[in-house]
């Protein structure tokens, strides 16, 4: 499964407090998702701890409480609350190495810290984005200093980028806050594609703990969509399946783990007790506690074959005694071997199963000896190892039933009932474990979302924004007085249209209007029988009414657009498929008057 870009900003904002820097981002998302990935992501949290320079001046000499409290100050942008500290510096997480302390953080996040950690990523991934050559470490601290769990930090952090705060970045207002729309959706999705997998491997961990209870599970499947594969919606089944399975385990789900740990202590206190009685009134307690402990480990471990097993086996043997009258002759000759040997006349495989189950050393070496031979050998070594195996388990029991005689009935009762009690517990504790991880995915999946639908939202509030893609080709999008920002939220785009009209001086596209195409695109300054096929790009065209921006929708688009030799307009290509939008800028006479940066057109002169 791909790694995300969101994964690996989350080690940039954990260990080194800063949005990524883009090479380093491309860096480790191209060696992580190389096919085959030459790293792997934990490789890269260790490189991070371990061999990064600026995670050595930032954490050495840091003793663990410190190392711990920087991480989450990073990470959750909160000092560490005291149960947490102590937890993670003397407690059960003491032992986590410093490059696993970031996925521990992440897997306990409460849906706050987890909110305040999506929010800071997107900004991340927005910076990053944005930034360029502009980038400083600095900046890409300062960007995420105040971001929390709430929409209005990220629209203080995006903020930064148009109003001249960070060194050399100062894109039109608006356009961080649709790129953030256009990142968080992205983020959703990947989010989505890649958690599919470790669903699934929650599921499984449910199901093989169910084996002993037989809880009705929801399926993990495919399920009523049009795809063909398990998605996100689906593989959720997993995380309801944890909290089923723990209840039931539990008794119920107001049945809390404290109290099925009581009652596992109060059975084993029970045992305790029945144990000091038998000392105080036999004078072979002792042993014969031992004994009893050892015969139930001894049984435990033997599996008597079941009637099924048995049937289907000797039926096999009878099928091949029966099959010819020579199979049936040499069987009955095997019998009279075994009963020149000592041994009582033998049937049918039945008999032979029975005489096999029932059969001291001596005598199951003359049944072997009789008929381990010629073609009943396979079959015989099945019978037999049923008989083999059924003989074991009687014996095994008689000899538990020995010992539970011996220590008697109130002793053997405590046993059992702690056992259970025990089993109990560990059970639910391990449930309560895959509840655990169930519900700091739901906490993860959740922030994810509301992050995208915050960032939905603020781009709606944007008063002075217009969207244009979903305008009808040849229709006219006018301006006002103010500075305007025209944007996509999709970035493929087909649809041609007019921004301004002519004669209305306050709907041209002028000097503070803006228009934002979305990340990915080359600029090309040439014209258009002069692109680069191996890139999405944009071109400045003069034509007759305005100069005319054509986006490719593709790496091709160029090829199927048709330029009037006359007036330079530029159309698309009669019967071919459309793979660009050509939209006009009313009132811009030269391509001069425009720039191209960050994925915004911008009226500039």
């Amino acid at each position: 499964m791909a790694i995300t870009s969101a994964q690996v900003q989350q080690l940039y904002v954990a260990y080194l407090g800063r949005a990524a820097d883009k090479a380093g981002l491309d860096y480790w998302l191209g060696e992580l998702n190389a096919n085959p990935a030459t790293i792997t992501l934990e490789q890269v949290r260790a490189n991070f701890v371990n061999e990064q320079p600026e995670y050595a001046a930032a954490y050495g000499g840091l003793n663990r409480t410190e190392t711990v409290s920087k991480i989450y100050l990073n990470l959750f942008g909160r000092p560490a609350d005291a149960a947490g500290l102590a937890y993670w510096t003397t407690g059960g997480g003491a032992s986590v190495s410093a490059d696993q302390l970031l996925v521990a953080f992440i897997n306990g996040a409460s849906a706050t810290d987890a909110k305040t950690v999506a929010n800071k990523v997107l900004v991340s991934e927005v910076y990053t984005s944005t930034a360029a050559d502009s980038y400083t470490q600095a900046d890409a601290a300062e960007v995420l200093a105040d971001v929390d769990s709430t929409a209005g930090s990220v629209t203080a952090a995006l903020d930064k980028l148009s109003d001249g705060t960070l060194a050399g970045i100062a894109i039109p207002a608006g356009v961080a806050t649709i790129k953030a729309q256009a990142a968080a959706e992205a983020a959703q999705t990947a989010y989505e594609t890649s958690k599919v997998a470790s669903l699934q491997a929650l599921n499984d961990k449910v199901v093989a703990l169910n084996a002993d209870y037989n809880v009705t599970l929801a399926p993990f499947k495919d399920g009523a969509d049009n795809n063909k594969t398990i998605d996100y919606a689906e593989a959720e089944v997993a995380i309801n399946n944890a909290t089923l399975l723990r209840n039931d385990i539990a008794g119920g789900a107001n049945v809390t783990t404290a109290q099925i740990e009581l009652n596992a202590k109060q059975a084993a206190d029970k045992v305790a007790d029945e144990r000091a009685k038998l000392v105080n009134t036999q004078a072979d307690a002792v042993k014969n506690i031992d004994a009893y402990n050892a015969a139930v480990v001894a049984d435990n471990k033997l599996t008597a074959p079941t009637k099924d097993k048995i049937d289907t086996d000797t039926g096999a043997l009878q099928g091949i005694i029966d099959a010819t009258t020579a199979n049936t002759a040499a069987f009955n000759a095997a019998s009279s071997a075994y009963v020149a040997a000592g041994g009582t006349a033998i049937a049918n495989a039945d008999a032979l199963y029975a005489a096999i189950s029932t059969a001291d050393a001596a005598t199951l070496a003359k049944i072997d000896a009789a008929f381990n031979t010629g073609v009943f050998t396979t079959t015989y070594a099945d019978v037999r190892a049923d008989g083999v195996a059924k003989a074991a388990k009687t014996a095994s029991t008689e000899a538990l039933t020995e010992a539970e005689n011996k220590v008697g009935a109130a002793y053997v009762a405590a046993a059992k009932a702690s056992v259970v009690a025990a089993k109990k517990l560990a059970d639910v504790k391990a449930a309560d474990a895959l509840v655990a991880e169930g519900t700091a995915e739901t906490n993860a999946y959740t922030a994810v979302k509301d992050v995208t639908k915050d960032a939905q939202k603020a781009v709606t509030e944007l008063t002075y924004a217009s969207k244009v893609e979903d305008t009808a080709d040849a229709a006219t999008v006018n301006g006002t007085a103010k500075a305007d920002l025209f944007y996509f939220t999709s970035t493929t785009h087909t649809n041609d249209f007019t921004i301004g009209t002519a004669g209305d001086a306050s709907s041209l596209f002028t000097k503070g209007d803006a228009l934002y195409i979305g990340e990915g695109y080359t600029f090309n300054s040439g014209a258009l029988s002069a692109g680069n096929n191996n890139v999405k790009e944009v071109f400045f065209i003069k034509g007759g009414n305005g100069v005319q921006v054509v986006i490719e929708s593709t790496v091709a688009g160029s090829t199927n657009t048709t330029t009037n030799a006359t007036t330079g307009v530029v159309t698309d290509t009669a019967n071919a498929t459309d793979t660009a939008a050509i939209i006009t800028l009313t009132g811009v006479t030269d391509v001069a008057q425009l720039s191209f940066s960050n994925g915004v057109i911008s009226h500039v002169a």
